[in-house]
């Protein structure tokens, strides 16, 4: 398997993983979305997404400081996205 291959699969089971939380965000299972989120994370830490999708899982749940550090998070990655 190539290196952007390899890239490639990565990024699908990340996004795969976005996927399985943006469901469990819908049905209000904010624990679960964060499981996935943070999965998604580990598996392609450059997309914003993912930690802004997590962060609205933790202000649901009111954990404010965690909401915080992932936005932060996402400004560092992106500071021009209106997210």
């Amino acid at each position: 398997m190539t290196s952007s291959a390899g890239a490639a699969d990565a990024h699908n089971q990340a996004d795969s993983h976005k996927r399985r939380g943006n469901e469990l965000y819908t049905a209000q299972r904010y624990e679960d979305a964060i499981r996935e989120y943070s999965t998604a994370i580990i598996q392609n830490p450059r997309v914003i997404a993912y930690y802004t999708n997590r962060a609205l899982c933790y202000q649901k749940l009111e954990a404010y400081a965690a909401m915080e550090q992932d936005c932060r998070r996402a400004i560092e990655i992106d500071q021009h996205s209106g997210k």
